[in-house]
């Protein structure tokens, strides 16, 4: 059987054998052995025979002065052919394999021997990337450290990370991962267009790599993931071309579909027309805010400033349970940031006009919930505003193509991306950055209303031009 892999800078295991007696006069090792008078004449007379036959007695006999040799073979850092290296200790097994790990120290080879596969959470270099998906899990993901820090919803993303690399190469060994493998399983993610999975898996093997490192099943200058990411970094065109907004004369023609949808439902049967939908995508584009968070808005977070202008203050979010499945409402943001926008005239209106519909619910009402005040879901809403506006269908080339071959393509960040596109053609991509709560402000869990973040009234022109009031609308629907 071939010898078993070291990592380059790793030693392996640890042998110890015994070397040296020293026996008193006083002392008989051969006294209660029956043999034949020839035969205990022969051995007294070579001592050193004594340690194969009666190994065991002299293991446990204090009298007896006991050296043995400990022995490992290091790998080098820099590579180059493995070598032993060799230490004695007096007395016992364990004295030697002390003096052993200090000569190893001493000579810079390594901290510690890497970890043996002795217990669920052990890694070796020979461990598979499988089986450091399963220690991360344990020592990460599970860690009852994180629950705090990680919500339900980061959790899953991360065991789908998990389960992702297990599956695409979960059977590499970490002592042969290199960092083309994780490049080429990444860049694969990328051609398949799936962006999301791609980050989030690059984070986990940046963190489970650093993981092993500590168990020290993979030496420090051997991690296949510090020099990956170069490679997959975007450009600034290919940032810039794959962001998905709408420019004004589109976000004017979905609000004024939305709006005749709603006319046109006047009088027939079914549910009556609210103004739900209109205030909604008004608000999601005036605060440029993600959709949940825009879901998870109660009646006490509209607010009044000194001039009577209408204010949100965007302070929670929509999330899932992950024992139970059932949506609720979480009282910080995806990001822990928080921010207070004014309101344009005509989004304020149409937000009034939906506080109307829910005027004797209590202040803890979500605004744009359910009927019964419960979680809405996001693709409830995305397949309201498809069904509502037929702009969807096709925007310009200066946008984005939102449908394509009748299937819809809409996705609802499009109202944030575009928002803040406008907001930084329109002043400066600092004051979008503001808007987006990509400003710095760190985790803000609970404030007092004297603690709010403060609006950003600079910005209020711009808005007001992406949001003004609509033209007058007929009940037939005619402009």
């Amino acid at each position: 059987m071939a010898r078993p892999k070291n990592a380059p800078g790793t030693f392996g295991k640890i042998n110890t054998t015994l070397v040296k007696l020293a026996v008193p006069p006083d002392v008989d090792l051969l006294k209660g052995i029956e043999a034949p008078v020839q035969v205990l004449g022969w051995l007294r007379e070579h001592p050193e025979a004594v340690v194969k036959i009666a190994s065991a007695a002299l293991r446990k006999n204090r009298k007896v002065t006991k050296t043995f040799e400990a022995e490992t073979r290091v790998t080098p850092e820099l590579g180059g052919k493995p070598f032993k290296v060799t230490a004695w200790g007096e007395g016992s097994e364990s004295a030697a394999e002390v003096a052993l790990r200090a000569k190893l120290a001493k000579s810079g080879f390594l901290r510690r021997q890497p970890g043996r596969r002795d217990g669920s959470t052990a890694l070796t270099p020979e461990s598979t990337i499988a089986d450091l998906m399963r220690v991360y899990e344990e020592r990460v993901i599970d860690d009852p450290h994180n629950a705090k820090r990680w919500k339900e919803a980061t959790k899953r993303i991360k065991r789908e990370a998990v389960a992702l690399i297990r599956e695409r190469i979960g059977k590499l060994e970490l002592v042969e991962t290199r960092a083309s493998s994780i490049d080429t399983f990444l860049t694969a993610l990328r051609d398949e267009e799936r962006e999301h999975d791609r980050k989030e898996c690059q984070i986990v093997l940046k963190d489970a790599f650093f993981l092993a490192i500590r168990l020290d099943a993979v030496s420090p200058g051997n991690n296949p993931t510090v020099a990956q990411e170069p490679p997959l970094r975007r450009s600034k065109e290919e940032i810039q071309g794959g962001v998905v907004w709408m420019d004004v004369d589109q976000v004017q023609q979905v609000r004024l579909d939305l709006r005749r949808y709603d006319v046109e439902r006047i009088g027939k049967a079914g549910p009556k027309p609210t103004p739900k939908f209109r205030a909604l995508f008004d608000v999601l584009i005036a605060t440029a805010t993600r959709v949940n968070e825009a879901l998870a808005i109660r009646k006490r977070d509209i607010l009044f400033d000194d001039e009577g202008r209408m204010l949100i203050w965007i302070n929670g979010t929509i999330a899932v349970n992950e024992s139970t499945r059932k949506l609720f409402r979480q009282d910080s943001t995806k990001t822990g940031r928080e921010k207070v926008v004014i309101l344009p005239q005509a989004t304020a209106e149409l937000l009034t006009a939906q506080l109307e519909t829910i005027a004797d619910k209590p202040d803890d009402w979500l605004v744009f919930g359910t009927k019964t005040g419960q979680p809405d879901q996001e693709g409830n809403v995305r397949r309201g505003l498809e069904t509502r506006s037929q702009l969807l269908a096709n925007v310009g080339n200066d946008g984005v193509q939102l449908r394509t071959n009748g299937k819809s393509q809409f996705h609802l960040h499009a109202t944030r991306s575009t928002a803040a596109t406008h907001v930084a053609r329109s002043t400066s991509i600092e004051k979008a950055a503001g808007l987006l709560a990509h400003d710095g402000l760190g985790s803000i869990h609970h404030y007092t209303p004297a603690e709010m973040p403060t609006a950003d009234e600079s910005i209020l022109d711009a808005m007001e031009a992406l949001l003004p009031a609509l033209p007058e609308l007929t009940s037939t629907g005619d402009e």
